[in-house]
């Protein structure tokens, strides 16, 4: 098996996409939305993302690039095996349905053949369709066979709470989050809320114990 794509490579395409733009701000009414205007910024994100990876040949339609990133976030946040495959398998399919042509192949018969097949009452030509055969082992099939096979259970969603860049692959079990700037904001928040929830708990506990001790007098000094 001949290979195209380099593990770290396809990492960085994964993350890009899955960290695409989406349509419209989160919040945003929709009636309120230029429909004309809102999908420019993720056009801009999307012309890049194929100036960045050449090679893999991806389908000219924003349609395809949104949907498929739907599914690709599916299978990054979900721990279940069966529905990550199922997700990842969707993705491929549409992508294989996108270069096959829906229409099927005709396998034109010799003469002779199509003889036989007329005096057995069968039509004259068979036909193929080529949507239910295994897709071309192309550089994005061989990424996302990748990301299924081997990079899946390291597919996290960053708990930084301010980042733009969630989806990424941690390099060690204990990662929580794509950076140290994340990382950063993560502990300044657990210590915000501890501060908040627990913190206050303990504060009021440590000020009723003082309340309820006996005043001490100092002894006069003669």
């Amino acid at each position: 098996m001949k290979k195209l794509f380099n593990p770290h490579r396809a990492e960085e395409f994964l993350k890009r996409w899955a960290n695409l733009p989406d349509d419209y701000p989160p919040g945003t009414e929709i009636d309120d939305v230029d429909y004309e205007k809102r999908g420019a910024f993720v056009d801009k994100e999307t012309a890049i993302l194929n100036a960045e990876f050449p090679d893999i040949v991806l389908p000219d339609s924003e349609a395809f690039l949104q949907e498929t990133k739907r599914l690709l976030r599916g299978a990054w946040t979900v721990r279940d095996t069966r529905v990550r495959d199922w997700y990842v398998y969707k993705i491929r399919e549409k992508y294989h349905e996108e270069h096959i042509p829906a229409q099927s192949t005709v396998i034109a018969l010799t003469p002779a053949a199509e003889r036989d097949a007329l005096a057995q009452g069968l039509h004259a030509s068979q036909q193929e369709d080529r949507r239910n055969e295994p897709p071309p082992f192309t550089t994005f099939e061989q990424v996302m066979f990748f990301f299924q096979k081997d990079r899946i259970d390291s597919a996290l969603l960053c708990e930084g709470p301010t980042c733009s860049h969630p989806y990424f692959f941690r390099k060690a079990s204990r990662d929580k989050c794509c950076s140290e700037a994340c990382k950063l904001q993560r502990h300044n928040e657990r210590k915000r809320a501890n501060w908040h929830s627990v913190g206050k708990l303990a504060r009021q506990k440590k000020t009723a114990k003082r309340r309820g001790r006996p005043r001490r007098i100092r002894p006069e000094v003669i």
